[in-house]
């Protein structure tokens, strides 16, 4: 997915919510920040739910678990949007994490499970790592 077409559907996203009543000021910068994260840490293929788990672990230190899991809900509602459009988008599933023997996304969650061996701990690599 080039970066252009990313920010055209997150301006479509903002704009629907927008229209739905919602207040989307924190959201908006949030969101913004988490394309840049894509961009710059993706493949330019399908969004990977690593990525916004990823996304959001990466300021955990400083916001606690609460920060972390407000900014994954706010990525996962946009992520949710996308895969109407791009149904190769793989969401973050909610909860604890897949019981032994499921893997994590409908696509890559081979790669998922592996790369969290290999990258910092936070709150949502506990629940859905091994």
């Amino acid at each position: 997915m080039s970066p252009r077409s990313l920010h055209v559907h997150l301006d479509a996203y903002l704009s629907v919510r927008e229209a739905l009543g919602f207040q989307m000021r924190a959201e908006r910068t949030l969101l913004r920040d988490f394309v840049g994260f894509v961009e710059a840490h993706g493949d330019g293929g399908p969004i990977r739910a690593h990525l916004a788990v990823d996304w959001a672990c990466a300021s955990s230190a400083q916001r606690g678990r609460g920060g972390a899991a407000q900014r994954l809900s706010m990525a996962r509602r946009f992520l949710t949007y996308l895969r109407a459009t791009l149904p190769e988008t793989e969401i973050p599933p909610r909860g604890p994490r897949p019981s032994e023997g499921q893997f994590f996304g409908q696509v890559g969650g081979e790669h998922f499970v592996s790369r969290c061996d290999e990258t910092k701990w936070c709150a949502f690599r506990a629940y859905f790592c091994r």
